[in-house]
């Protein structure tokens, strides 16, 4: 970031602070403090798209092991359950490449939240 963009980030921020009958630093902090928040919230999806694919896996162990199936359920698992299996792991696969993409967010948030709180503001100006 250069110093133009640096100097129009804070302008920007001192104008908001005006109109909303603010400081600029209270406007600041409200910015940590969403990092914070953006980095909490990933977190909690994250764990959700463990928790599903954990599920996901004992559901399908479950209906593929000789507890979940007897002679006559298990050829109806094999017609009725593999195309849903495979949608759902599909969408379980799609979810955790999102997710490995969104890791960077949850470090940035807990550790160098600052950097979250400038690149809010110039992707305003930009």
């Amino acid at each position: 970031m250069n110093d133009t963009q640096m100097s129009k980030a804070m302008d920007l921020l001192e104008g908001l602070a005006i109109k909303l009958g603010v400081t600029a630093d209270y406007l600041w902090e409200i910015l940590i403090r969403q990092a914070y928040i953006n980095a909490i919230m990933i977190t909690i999806q994250e764990i959700f798209i463990v928790v599903v694919g954990i599920v996901l896996w004992k559901v399908h162990k479950f209906l593929s092991s000789e507890e979940g199936r007897d002679k006559s359920r298990y050829s109806e698992y094999e017609e009725l359950a593999g195309l849903p299996m495979i949608i759902s792991g599909m969408i379980f696969a799609i979810l955790v490449i999102c997710g490995f993409f969104c890791l960077g967010q949850i470090a940035t948030g807990f550790i160098n939240p600052e950097y979250y709180a400038l690149n809010k503001i110039l992707s305003i100006l930009n």
